[in-house]
């Protein structure tokens, strides 16, 4: 059986183990976000653009 002061050494490092994890996750989520609307801007733009040449083409 573990004494007392190994069970609170395993019972930090493993909170410390849980933070990691979860700085990990959070990051992870951050950069998908990220992805999905620098995606979600270049779609636009092009949209965007596309609606132009149209309306250029009116024009001409």
């Amino acid at each position: 059986m573990k004494s007392f002061i190994e069970r609170v050494f395993m019972a930090k490092k493993n909170k410390k183990q849980e933070e990691i994890i979860d700085e990990t996750i959070t990051t992870e989520v951050k950069e998908q976000a990220t992805e999905a609307a620098v995606e979600a801007i270049i779609k636009k733009v092009k949209q965007d653009s596309v609606e132009v040449q149209h309306t250029d083409r009116k024009d001409d």
